[in-house]
């Protein structure tokens, strides 16, 4: 079964014409239409009374081969008991098996009793998210997605300010989960626990992680972007995220890690003494890494200063000696290159005065993907190595001009 949103509809020229983004279609569990705009974090310390009459899921899965396509899913509050397999995903509770989500957009959603504020993916389903949005949910086990003893692959998604009681601010993969993510991007999502931005624990769970970005991430204890038991990186860029100790990833004891073509930077420890701090990487080849930074260097690492076209910053909101109220400005993590960096505001290409030194340092085996010429012939470091928008390189225009 197929469901599709964003068509025009009647009363317009053409009520065929489909665009989820000018012709929205929302799914909404505020049955009063009554709800008033709240941050996520607002759930930890009471109840919205609007949100009293807001249904438990908004959409629930249980069919097999379904997809979803193209619609907004906001409202949902699930605060009931959980029953059996019943055990969260205020916006999408999928229970069925092979399930496709396709250009849809979680906003607003809450789980207060259960995992997973925006969806929950139960045991043994294979789903597959693709090309969308999950902002502002909260949820404990993930503020916005929670994987159960399923197998989930998520490609081209952001999650955006989400926000976690306990672990996972966006993300979190429990008992034998497999979670793996492309082309996808963290930015202020916020644990109490461990892991700002996904959590894995340490059953068996195993996360992937390839061209992806995670930025201004906090977690109140360990793993201000990643903590898990199991994880692989590559072509990642880790940048201003936030914990108490190990603010860049936290790998449990006994865990298993591997970092390639990435880049650590500028995370920041909140807390000057931590016992439960780690040595958390495993193996880190190609990556640049910042001086301070608790890794094991390997092979091709370099620490030198990746310069980022502009990265983002910690807005102290006027109260410089309490980060708790700190605000992430978002900013921009291409590389730049006198050669050519890929402006994603102006969707142009732009040259700078200076070339990052993570440009054509990645792994000499990797291939370069779909990094546009003149390209150096080796993958860039960081987010966009491989991509389309990775930044050029000069090393063949020097060769030409010779």
């Amino acid at each position: 079964m197929t469901l599709r949103g964003g068509y025009a509809g009647i009363g317009t020229p053409d009520p065929n014409a489909r665009d989820v983004n000018d012709y929205p279609t929302v799914l909404t569990g505020d049955l009063k239409g009554n709800d008033l705009p709240v941050p996520a974090a607002v759930f930890r310390k009471a109840m919205p009374i609007d949100r009293l009459d807001n249904v438990a899921n908004v959409v629930k899965v249980v069919g097999d081969h379904v997809v979803i396509d193209g619609f907004t899913i906001r409202g949902g509050l699930y605060s009931i008991i959980p029953r059996g397999e019943s055990n969260g995903g205020a916006g999408m509770l999928i229970l069925g098996h092979e399930v496709k989500v396709a250009s849809c957009i979680f906003e607003d959603n809450a789980t207060t009793t259960g995992w997973g504020g925006a969806v929950y993916v139960g045991p043994v389903c294979h789903v597959e998210i693709v090309e969308s949005t999950f902002s502002n949910n909260y949820g404990g086990g993930g503020g916005a997605l929670c994987c159960h003893q399923g197998h989930v692959s998520l490609y081209a998604c952001e999650f955006i300010q989400n926000y976690s009681p306990s672990s996972g601010g966006a993300v979190a993969g429990w008992l034998l989960a497999t979670v793996a993510f492309e082309d996808s991007v963290f930015i202020g999502n916020t644990a109490m626990s461990l892991g700002g931005a996904v959590f894995g624990d340490s059953y068996n769970t195993t996360l992937t992680f390839t061209n992806s970005l995670f930025a201004g991430n906090l977690a109140r204890m360990q793993g201000g972007a990643v903590a898990a038991g199991a994880i692989s990186l590559k072509n990642c860029t880790i940048a201003d995220n936030r914990a108490a100790g190990n603010p860049e990833i936290r790998i449990e004891t006994d865990g298993l890690s591997e970092l390639a073509n990435c880049i650590v930077w500028k995370n920041e420890k909140l807390s000057r003494e931590d016992p439960n701090d780690s040595d958390w990487l495993g193996t880190c080849f190609y990556c640049c890494l910042d001086p301070n930074a608790v890794a094991t260097r390997d092979l091709g690492n370099i620490d030198q200063d990746p310069a980022f076209a502009m990265p983002g910053y910690w807005d102290p909101n006027g109260t410089p000696d309490d980060f708790s109220d700190d605000i992430f400005v978002e900013g921009d993590y291409h590389l730049k290159s006198q050669a050519g960096r890929w402006n994603p505001n102006s969707e142009s290409w732009v040259a700078d005065d200076v070339t990052s030194p993570c440009i054509d340092a990645g792994d000499p085996n990797s291939p370069i993907g779909h990094e546009p010429f003149p390209n150096g012939g080796i993958i860039n470091m960081g987010a966009y190595g491989g991509t389309a928008e990775a930044s050029m390189s000069i090393s063949d225009i020097v060769t030409t001009l010779d």
